[in-house]
């Protein structure tokens, strides 16, 4: 399975100018403790719900943005390749980009692990 096999569509990016209790309700209904932050259709950095929560709701996102090494994957990504960066990066979410850069969409842990399961329980 690879990368684009797992994107869905209302998987979407948090993206500047948004609020906390916007991206908040974003991550949780991705799933993810994490999201890519897009600007212009490019992938500027990730932001945490961990660090959410601390934040009113009210906040924008816009300085809280890690923009630091932000990890992205193409959608000819192996799961497995994707797995370990995930796991090696700490993060449960990767933005998936086309070879321009510009976000496509978002596998989740969770998402995968659930195709996974599907898959064992089929065969």
């Amino acid at each position: 399975m690879i990368a684009s096999d797992l994107i869905k569509e209302g998987q979407f990016p948090a993206e500047i100018g948004m609020t906390v209790g916007e991206v908040r309700e974003l991550c949780i209904a991705n799933r993810a403790s994490e999201l890519p932050v897009i600007k212009q259709g490019e992938v500027i950095g990730m932001i945490r719900l961990s660090l959410l929560k601390s934040l009113p709701m009210s906040q924008f996102i816009d300085d809280v943005v890690e923009t630091g090494l932000v990890h992205t994957i193409n959608g000819l990504t192996h799961e497995f390749e994707y797995l370990k960066l995930m796991s090696a990066q700490s993060v449960s979410s990767l933005a998936v980009v086309d070879d321009k850069g510009e976000y496509q969409g978002l596998v989740t842990m969770v998402s995968t692990m659930e195709e996974i399961d599907r898959r064992c329980l089929v065969s």
